[in-house]
């Protein structure tokens, strides 16, 4: 049986809110004037801000052109997102 302290730990480590790019303003914003690092697999387009005040966010996408089954687009962007959710401690400031 699992107890408190493990749903506890676990939502300690999600990641929050105000760091999940969602709006559409905001996501244009970032592909219109952004930088952008290519692998074989993956690609990173981020931003740099100067203003200290303003959080990171982040957003995962996977393209239908390269997966085409939804349930592996769907597994891949919830990896990423446990990968990410693991280093979130390293990344915040």
């Amino acid at each position: 049986m699992l107890n408190e302290s493990f749903f506890f730990k676990r939502r300690t480590l999600a990641i929050r809110r105000k760091h999940i790019l969602k709006s559409k303003k905001d996501i244009d914003a970032l592909f219109d004037d952004s930088n952008r690092i290519h692998g074989s697999t993956l690609s990173l387009v981020y931003q740099i801000k100067d203003d200290r005040n303003y959080p990171f966010k982040v957003a995962f996408s996977v393209p239908k052109r390269n997966i085409r089954k939804a349930y592996q687009r769907n597994l891949i962007k919830r990896r990423l997102r446990e990968a990410f959710r693991s280093m979130i401690q390293e990344v915040e400031i």
